[in-house]
C-alpha cells in the first residue's frame, strides 16, 4: 500500500522529530548530569557527567537540525523533484441567458365597468 505524501508533510514530519529527539537528549542529558553528582567514585562520576554534557550538547546539534529542515529542506526537495502540474476541472461551456422581450408600459388601471344586464344565478331542474 503505497503512502500519499508530499514534500510538505516529510519536511513538517521530519522537524518534529528531530524537535521531539532534541527535547528527549536535553531531558536524559540533565538528569545523567544530576545522577552524576551522586556517584562517590571520580572516574564514574566524570565519565557520568561527560555523557551529560554530550548529550546536551547533541540537544543544540538536533535543534539546530531541526531548524533548517524547517527552513531549507522543502525548496532543496523541490529543485530535486520539480512540483508535478495539478489537474483542473475542464472548462465548460456557460449559457448565454436568453433575449427578454422589450418592456412595455404598464397601462394605468380603471374602474371595471358595470355590466348593463345582470346575469343572476337560477335553479335549473336537472
Amino acid at each position: 500500500m503505497p503512502l500519499n505524501l508530499d514534500i510538505r508533510t516529510g519536511v513538517i514530519t521530519a522537524t518534529i522529530v528531530f524537535a521531539l529527539l532534541a527535547v528527549f537528549s536535553l531531558w536524559s542529558g540533565v538528569r545523567a548530569i544530576g545522577s552524576a553528582r551522586r556517584i562517590p567514585y571520580f572516574r564514574m562520576r566524570r565519565e557520568a557527567m561527560v555523557r551529560g554534557w554530550r548529550l546536551v550538547m547533541l540537544f543544540f546539534l538536533l535543534g539546530g537540525l531541526a531548524y533548517v529542515v524547517n527552513g531549507y529542506a522543502e525548496p532543496i526537495a523541490y529543485s530535486f523533484y520539480p512540483p508535478s502540474a495539478t489537474p483542473t476541472f475542464t472548462p465548460s461551456i456557460t449559457l448565454s441567458p436568453t433575449i427578454s422581450s422589450t418592456p412595455t408600459i404598464t397601462r394605468t388601471p380603471t374602474i371595471t365597468p358595470t355590466p348593463a344586464v345582470s346575469y343572476t344565478p337560477t335553479i335549473t331542474p336537472t
